[in-house]
């Protein structure tokens, strides 16, 4: 009995794993992944994952001093709205970009300190979306990070 009860823990375990795969590397997909003009660099705290409708995801990322970034959300484009996102400093919480005010999916900035920014990630309520292959009400993001040395003009 006891064997019966591990198998299945395992099971479970390994299928929700297993249902993840097609989107932990879902930025790494022509959906968000471009080639871009220049020297950017893939940084490698670009993540993906399912996002529940409405559900507010954060991740945290460090950026160093003398580099440039490129950050940017991408969809499937399941869901009526695009996802909304918001970049804070993490110590003092101040707000650096909200992409509703830029309405872009892109932001560019000049790091002249090194430090933790937090990363908000939200799909906004609305028509729901569902394929067969990802739960209903969840849509595959990803966050696209790149970086390159800052250029001095």
């Amino acid at each position: 009995m006891k064997k019966l009860i591990i198998l299945i823990t395992l099971l479970v375990s390994f299928s929700s794993t297993f249902s993840q795969l097609p989107c932990v590397t879902f930025h790494r997909t022509l959906y968000c992944y471009k080639e871009f003009d220049g020297d950017w660099i893939y940084n490698s705290q670009s993540k993906s994952g399912y996002f529940k409708e409405g559900v507010v995801s954060r991740v945290r990322c460090v950026v160093y001093n003398g580099f440039d970034y490129r950050i940017s959300v991408c969809d499937e484009g399941t869901f009526e709205k695009p996802p909304i996102y918001k970049i804070f400093d993490s110590p003092t919480g101040e707000l650096i970009v909200d992409s509703e005010t830029l309405q872009t999916k892109e932001f560019i900035f000049r790091s002249t300190d090194s430090r933790t920014l937090t990363i908000e990630v939200e799909v906004p309520k609305g028509k729901k979306g569902y394929t067969k292959r990802k739960p209903s009400g969840t849509e595959c993001i990803g966050l696209m990070i790149f970086q390159r040395v800052t250029i001095q003009p």
